[in-house]
């Protein structure tokens, strides 16, 4: 056997076309290892894609000649728990702060060092890898402290979930993890309302790019904004960390940076995290000003649109 199946058990292949990489796939048992021989020239790029889809390169890590990712069937578990919009919503009007930082395909992919280089805004660099793995690894021990973790299926369907099982096992990271989904179900469902009234009704900071400028022009007439660069702001942490605590706070700081944000936060936290909320959105807002960066964006009628902004 070679690496890294000898030290771990699995199936080594080296013959990359989708059949033999299916087959190998389906035969591995929990907490097995997937290892492709590879120099991942275009025709064994296109093998892997019409194996595993379009985002396999986020599933894989590299050792010398080898790309491996671990079975998606695994032994270990997480402790998770349920929060609801209802729950982030009532913190708000009560003036409790808490924060929300969300762990899903990005940040994993950049913590566990995979082959994927990043997003078009925004580079997977050492720097960026570093910062998440400590906002992992030295997580505030506070209820109000929430960190929030992609459903199993979604990192199983990205080759993911052994990855992510076996990095927070090996690093110690033992947290309840709260769903992602969240916001992002309410946006779809039309259940944003109390969400955005709430912001209304306190004061609130939108950090973010450029293009979600508009929100405080209609949807929160009363935030304020402060614009971050639209691509590789994580280069600019300390200088938005900086801007951020020059605000007028306390506050809830709603912020748009990709997987930046949970360094951002997670720097954040020992200043204000005490009397201000600070939240992780990514691209909620994108629908608000008619940037429709995912695909089930796509299918947000006009009635579902009035709710979220809490018309009604």
């Amino acid at each position: 056997m070679m690496f890294p199946v000898d030290a771990r058990g699995g199936k080594a292949v080296t013959e990359v076309t989708p059949e033999t990489l299916r087959a190998a796939l389906d035969e591995l048992g929990t907490d097995e290892i997937l290892a492709v021989k590879t120099d991942c020239n275009r025709s064994d790029c296109t093998a892997m894609r019409q194996a595993f889809g379009r985002s396999w390169r986020i599933g894989f890590r590299r050792h010398g000649d080898w790309i491996w990712t671990w079975s998606n069937r695994t032994a270990l578990t997480v402790r998770t728990t349920e929060r609801t919009l209802a729950d982030y919503v009532g913190m708000i009007e009560r003036g409790e702060p808490f924060t929300w930082l969300r762990y899903g395909d990005g940040a994993f992919g950049c913590a566990l060092n995979t082959i994927y280089p990043g997003f078009g805004f925004q580079t997977f660099t050492p720097e960026l890898r570093a910062d998440i793995r400590q906002s992992l690894a030295e997580h505030y021990p506070d209820e109000r402290y929430v960190m929030a973790l992609a459903p199993k299926h979604h990192f199983a369907r990205m080759l993911m979930w052994g990855n992510v099982a076996h990095f927070l096992h090996d690093n110690d990271v033992d947290v309840e993890w709260a769903p992602t989904s969240t916001f992002v179900k309410a946006l779809l469902e039309g259940e944003l309302g109390p969400f955005v009234r709430a912001l209304r009704d306190t004061e609130t900071l939108v950090v973010g790019p450029p293009k979600f400028a508009p929100v405080t022009v209609d949807l929160l007439p009363d935030a304020a904004f402060l614009p971050i660069p639209p691509r590789q702001c994580h280069t600019h942490k300390a200088a938005i960390v900086e801007a951020i605590l020059a605000q007028d706070l306390p506050a809830v700081v709603a912020i748009s940076a990709g997987p930046a944000a949970q360094a951002i936060i997670h720097e954040l936290y020992p200043f204000i995290g005490d009397r201000s909320t600070l939240l992780s959105l990514g691209s909620l807002w994108g629908p608000f000003v008619g940037t429709l960066e995912h695909e089930c964006y796509r299918h947000l009628s006009d009635e579902i649109m009035r709710r979220n902004r809490g018309d009604d």
